[in-house]
């Protein structure tokens, strides 16, 4: 059994890729009814590496209102081919199309050729993975996220150390993706992963300066292939944190240094499926996720016994980040259940040892958001 690390999150939107990307556009072109190709405006990033065989999209409403879903059979440049009979309503130029495609994880962008194959459930435990096609050597080439300073609170520390980490899967045992952060000037920290199966990427830390980091400002997160020759790559668990003022600061994460009680462990699930009350009051479930999946959240509970002191100093300085409103990041490596989750800790039932009163027991909570 390992010790469980905490840190505290750098926002990263979508990190498991648990959701597809929605776009609104419209027809470009009048359609009539039974038509099976759609003339459809182009969206960034194109149709082709959003929309995969069996998603969804909404059609309209026309100038009648009427509307209709139908399932995707492929995609063209500026087309969407439906199966046979075809679209059961006539549209015109200008009228709503709207999707979520399974083929990019929302919140995340792609420039050059990359191409994406899906998002599925294919990741590491129970998670979702980014599956990508990465094709030749081009280094201006790139899957990444813009992290944006919501409120000061993804801001860069200057001198604090951060550390980085994922799970891959790199298709063939030569091949090398390249991975790094980047603060809006230069990259911070770099590596490269190269091992078949899915592995946990080694966690890549650097300490930064003020000069090289000051705000977050245009900073974001990419991979780029590197060398060799890759097919699929799969990405899933994306994480950025530190451990500023703890014990383990310099380490980048907060390595407990207890154990839960033997048997104390607890993993709950919630699911974000809704249930929506029909007019002849029957229940139907809302999928928000076009069947991708229903969103799974996280609850890991634990009771920790005779703790010292150092150990309750050093959560309670997480405690205190997130009480200024940052998210928590916890690594427990238990089974079926994500490597890493964004939530909150909650500690309670606190109480102190009798013969020894700077040790403690409590019960300790962590929940997924």
């Amino acid at each position: 059994m390992a010790y469980w690390t905490m840190g505290v999150g750098v926002p990263i939107k979508n990190n498991s890729f648990r959701f597809g990307t929605k776009k609104e556009t419209t027809f470009s072109a009048g359609e009539a009814a039974l038509q099976t190709i759609l003339s459809v405006t182009e969206t960034s990033p194109t149709l082709s590496k959003l929309l995969r065989a069996n998603d969804r999209v909404l059609l309209g409403p026309n100038s009648a209102g009427q509307s209709e879903t139908a399932l995707v059979s492929s995609t063209g440049s500026g087309t969407i081919t439906i199966p046979s009979p075809g679209v059961t309503y006539a549209y015109s130029s200008g009228d709503p199309v709207t999707f979520i495609g399974t083929r990019l994880a929302e919140a995340w962008d792609i420039s050059g050729t990359h191409t994406p194959a899906s998002i599925d459930g294919g990741g590491k435990d129970d998670d979702y993975a980014q599956q990508l096609s990465f094709g030749g050597v081009d280094g201006a080439r790139k899957f990444y996220q813009t992290l944006s300073t919501v409120a000061g609170l993804s801001q860069f520390e200057a001198t604090t150390v951060y550390r980085f980490g994922c799970n891959l899967d790199v298709a063939g045992s030569s091949a090398v993706v390249g991975v790094a952060v980047n603060d809006g000037s230069s990259d911070f920290i770099t590596g490269t992963a190269s091992a078949a199966g899915y592995s946990s990427l080694a966690s890549y830390t650097d300490t930064g300066t003020s000069a090289a980091i000051g705000s977050l400002g245009a900073g974001e997160i990419y991979f780029d292939y590197d060398s060799g020759t890759v097919d699929t790559v799969n990405i899933d668990c994306v994480y950025l944190e530190h451990a500023s003022g703890t014990d383990d600061a310099a380490s980048g994460v907060y390595t407990f240094d207890e154990y839960p009680a033997l048997g104390s462990v607890g993993i709950e699930t919630r699911e974000t499926e809704i249930e929506a009350q029909l007019l002849n009051n029957t229940l139907a479930v809302f999928d928000p996720f076009n069947s991708q999946g229903k969103e799974v959240k996280h609850t890991v509970t634990a009771e920790f016994g005779y703790c010292a002191q150092t150990f309750m100093d050093n959560l309670t300085v997480l405690l205190r980040w997130q009480r200024k409103g940052n998210l928590l990041t916890l690594h427990t490596a238990l089974d079926n259940i994500p490597p890493v989750l964004y939530g909150k800790m909650y500690i309670t039932n606190r109480r102190k040892d009798m013969y020894d009163v700077t040790r403690s027991s409590f019960a300790f909570t962590f929940k997924e958001v």
